[in-house]
């Protein structure tokens, strides 16, 4: 691994989950046998990962959108935009009991970070996904070059 995050346990299946995001990959640790495999390759530059509250893959990728992983391993395009602008490089993801998706979003993935021309949203933000519709949370124009980094919801989700 050259830069490993967001780890995500599958204990229904006693595997582990982590993305290699500059190997461009997806890796697995198989409890019972003790062996790694590639889990997906091409990755989009997965960063974060959790599971949602069926169980399946929903992967924050430094590509530029929030996916999850069908039971029959077929990606789902959760968000790639906001406003039309296409969202920069989302990176950790977690997902509350009734749903809803919240996610970070920076400039880790760009090349050239903050000064990337493809660069299309002039900040960096916190973001929810609720019945399909996207909500910047939080956002700084002021102070484009920090980002949200870490996300996670107590026991009782606040």
């Amino acid at each position: 691994m050259r830069w490993s995050e967001g780890p995500v346990w599958f204990g229904d299946g006693r595997y582990l989950l982590w993305s290699d995001i500059p190997n461009n990959r997806i890796m697995r640790w198989d409890e019972e046998t003790g062996a790694t495999s590639i889990y997906r390759r091409p990755s989009n530059y997965a960063n974060g990962n959790t599971r949602d509250r069926q169980g399946r893959l929903v992967t924050a990728e430094h590509g530029r959108r929030v996916t999850r992983t069908e039971y029959d391993g077929r990606i789902t395009l959760l968000m790639d935009r906001f406003d039309g602008k296409r969202i920069t490089g989302p990176n950790d993801v977690v997902v509350k009991s009734n749903g809803s998706i919240y996610f970070t979003d920076s400039v880790n993935g760009l090349r050239g970070g903050g000064d990337s021309p493809q660069r299309e949203l002039p900040y960096n933000g916190f973001y929810l996904l609720k019945d399909g519709k996207l909500t910047l949370l939080g956002g700084d124009r002021d102070r484009p070059g920090e980002f949200p980094n870490g996300i996670a919801l107590s026991p009782d989700e606040k």
